[in-house]
């Protein structure tokens, strides 16, 4: 793949293939990211935009494990997915999450530290910024730009979708349909069942299962409006009624969008459950005419790559794939071309 070193350009002039390091603004904060232009696609090409899952994620998403189980490597989630959207003739963009910075290590783009304010609002506004500033770029076709989450990602592409004129479609991979403290709630009871099987725990398995009930326990009275602090876990309430509150919205607001919208997630994705997806097929059954899909990938993990051993008991790191598997790729590339 050509590398260029390259800040990001308006209309006027030629398209140039390759890679390059970019910039856009929302407001104040300068995003930094890499867009990707296929080689051999002549004229205005389709568009995508990658959006990450929760935490600090940087442009490349990189994830080494889901709930209870380690990889032993590290999935590039979206630098795999973008090469092959590049592949398929996509222009891809995808930048680093406001959480990421040098005040966490995460990256070295300049960020400054979150404001004490920051929701998920924040996130939707800055991949709307990214959507427009796309749209502009010499070699987009803007009137066939779509948006790929994942995870967290994935469950903001409803309202991007209702919100966002320029886009055309979008793709949610492993998508939560239950607002996050009914996902949060599951993951712990998932992860005590795991640690038990195990037997007795130590002493800092213990401490965290503690810490991850009072964020449970915590979650429960926010949602009944009796919380009385101003963290839970690590992020702010005003974050946490954020996520909620777009949680709440997603089913209804994808259900009701005529832009076609893939949900995609894998049978052994044990941060966000394949019944995740099932109630998202039941959200569209709702709007038969909808234009909406749901696929739920065998063996595929919340990473989006393939544990190849059935018994999770039985898994070694020799079952573990450490790359994107293919059918996650093929299946969204089909989606997007189809529409």
């Amino acid at each position: 793949m050509t590398i260029l070193a390259v800040a990001g350009c308006g209309h006027g002039g030629a398209a140039v293939a390759g890679t390059r390091d970019v910039a856009f603004a929302n407001g104040a904060l300068q995003l930094k990211g890499t867009l990707q232009v296929p080689e051999h696609a002549p004229g205005r090409r389709p568009a995508v935009v990658l959006l990450h899952g929760s935490g600090p994620q940087s442009r490349s998403c990189e994830l080494s494990g889901q709930i209870a189980m380690g990889f032993g490597c590290s999935v590039e989630l979206f630098e795999e997915l973008a090469d092959g959207l590049e592949a398929a003739g996509f222009v891809v963009l995808r930048y680093d999450k406001r959480t990421c910075g040098p005040f966490n290590d995460c990256a070295d783009n300049g960020y400054p530290w979150p404001s004490v304010t920051h929701g998920i609002g924040d996130l939707v506004s800055d991949a709307a910024a990214a959507v427009r500033w796309l749209s502009k770029q010499r070699e987009v076709d803007a009137s066939r730009i779509y948006v790929v989450g994942h995870s967290e990602g994935g469950q903001l592409v409803p309202r991007l979708l209702t919100d966002v004129k320029e886009l055309r479609g979008g793709v949610m991979l492993a998508a939560p349909h239950s607002p996050v403290d009914a996902v949060f709630m599951g993951q712990v009871a998932f992860l005590d069942g795991r640690v038990l099987a195990k037997g007795k725990p130590d002493k800092a398995t213990e401490k965290t299962l503690k810490e991850l009930h009072q964020q449970v326990a915590g979650l429960a009275a926010l949602r009944a409006g009796t919380y009385e602090g101003v963290r839970i876990g690590k992020a702010p309430t005003v974050f946490w009624k954020s996520w909620l509150k777009i949680g709440y919205e997603a089913p209804a607001l994808a259900a009701a969008t005529p832009k076609p919208i893939l949900v995609l997630s894998g049978s052994y994705d044990w941060n966000v459950p394949p019944n995740e997806t099932e109630d998202w097929a039941t959200t569209f059954a709702t709007q038969p005419s909808a234009p909406h899909k749901t696929l739920v990938v065998p063996c595929v993990t919340h990473a989006m790559n393939c544990v190849r051993e059935p018994n999770p008991s039985l898994v070694n790191v020799y079952d573990i794939d450490c790359s994107v598997d293919p059918r996650v790729i093929a299946n969204v590339v089909q989606f997007l071309k189809a529409h």
